[in-house]
């Protein structure tokens, strides 16, 4: 069977995990710390460098008159409207394809313990009910109309700070349930614009991004991993994780599904060079990971296929209480090499590479009105099995958003994502006659944090 996603709903296709790992704008850490959500977020969620560092110091800066804080206890409702260009040519009825098309969705409820734990600890646990909206479940299945809750994303953490001689380390543990949860900058896919939607295509496999399509399968939320970082003289950041199935150890509450693909252990790596000078900031890095997968999640005798991904980022960031400006460019690289088939998915090659571009610039006036325009690209290696009709995962588009912040813990979002190219080609990509613009997407989005 092969691989799709219906465009009718590419913004949502991800709605449940994608949604999740970008909600850290939590009100509960500005009771703590007695600052404004603006202190540590730009257009939430995005971090700040004060935000940066207080998720380094794992969560645990205080109020400075030293009040005990509320309960560290948050929660979240996310809101939506979606416009597609074109509701035709998808080959299933639309009452199936595009069932909340211009329809109200409830998107995301969610509730958060986030804050301080001990003096050097913290955590950040997140529960979420959520609209899963049509999508492929991976093997070839429609999933409609439904709500699912569960544990999401969650990070524990400890840290603390040496000295020798004259240089500074900072340095910490993290046990989470997403790979590049525990990164600090918002140019990886975890923590990426757009932050409540998905950039969408049917031949993204990215293990590091939370939409991974190994096997249909997502390692976020299915996985658990424990490792460490550092900081040393604010500029060099290094990290290291390893992950393994959620439910094979004490962790196994921190899973979102008993589907894990994955075999063995996983490790993710990230090292960046930053410097701060007064109210700019600079990051360059590069961030990995490998891992090895059931072809088939229920069956352990069943093939495995190996995936490699490395990637490359940046990040400017200019901040004063008038203005704000975050650019960001990112590229992943993945090489997978496939020794079984996916349950209901063949392949024609047993090596294929993926790559994926995205770059985009943020700015804020006043912290409250905000624009952000990005390119997204994917490209890949041909094969007729895997990708269809269009034989290549080939897509490109831009978006545009403004945002309005009333307040700084409520986000009103106007969202138009233009695609040039769809899983390969700018017309008839399915031949069927859809063409890659049928897929523009208008995205109407209220976010509310409590």
């Amino acid at each position: 069977m092969k691989l799709q996603v219906y465009p009718a709903k590419i913004l949502f296709a991800a709605a449940i995990s994608l949604l999740a790992a970008n909600a850290n704008a939590v009100p509960s850490f500005a009771r703590q710390t007695g600052h404004a959500c603006s202190y540590c977020h730009t257009i939430f969620p995005e971090l700040t460098s004060a935000g940066r560092q207080f998720k380094l110091e794992a969560y645990t800066e205080t109020r400075e008159d030293k009040a005990q804080p509320a309960i560290p206890v948050s929660a979240m409702a996310m809101m939506s409207v979606t416009h597609t260009a074109n509701t035709n040519g998808t080959g299933l009825p639309r009452s199936q394809a595009f069932p909340r098309d211009d329809g109200l969705v409830v998107q995301q409820l969610s509730l958060f313990y986030a804050g301080k734990i001990t003096d050097k600890s913290g955590a950040f646990v997140q529960w979420t009910n959520a609209a899963v909206v049509p999508y492929l479940d991976g093997v070839g299945n429609s999933v409609n109309n439904q709500r699912h809750g569960n544990i999401d994303l969650t990070d524990i953490r400890y840290a603390d700070k040496v000295k020798f001689n004259s240089h500074d380390l900072l340095y910490g543990f993290t046990l989470n349930n997403t790979p590049a949860l525990e990164d600090i900058y918002n140019s990886t896919p975890v923590f990426g614009f757009p932050s409540s939607v998905s950039f969408g295509t049917s031949g993204v496999n990215g293990l590091i991004a939370p939409v991974a399509q190994s096997g249909g399968l997502t390692l976020g939320g299915t996985v658990a991993g424990a490792g460490g970082y550092m900081l040393w003289d604010d500029l060099v950041y290094g990290a290291v994780s390893m992950y393994q199935k959620a439910e094979k150890g004490p962790l196994g509450l921190m899973t979102v599904s008993d589907l894990s693909s994955l075999k063995g252990s996983a490790p993710y790596w990230r090292l960046a060079l930053q410097h701060e000078v007064d109210e700019q900031s600079f990051m360059i890095g590069a961030f990995g990971m490998n891992a090895e997968l059931y072809s088939d999640p229920a069956d352990r005798t069943a093939p495995t296929n190996k995936f490699r991904d490395l990637g490359f980022d940046a990040q400017y960031q200019y901040q004063t209480r008038e203005h704000t400006f975050t650019a960001q460019v990112s590229r992943i690289n993945e090489k997978q090499t496939y020794d079984g088939s996916f349950v209901g998915v063949s392949v024609d090659n047993q090596n294929l590479a993926l790559s994926t571009t995205r770059i985009k610039g943020t700015y804020l006036y006043q912290q409250k009105y905000g624009a952000t325009l990005a390119y997204f690209s994917t490209t890949g290696d041909a094969d007729a099995t895997l990708y269809g009709s269009a034989n290549k995962p080939d897509t490109r588009g831009y978006i545009a958003e403004l945002n309005y912040l009333p307040v700084q813990n409520i986000k009103l979002s106007l969202q138009y994502t233009g695609y040039q190219k769809f899983n390969g080609a700018a017309s008839n990509y399915d031949g069927s006659g859809r063409n890659a613009s049928d897929n523009n997407t208008l995205y109407l989005l209220g976010w509310f944090m409590f």
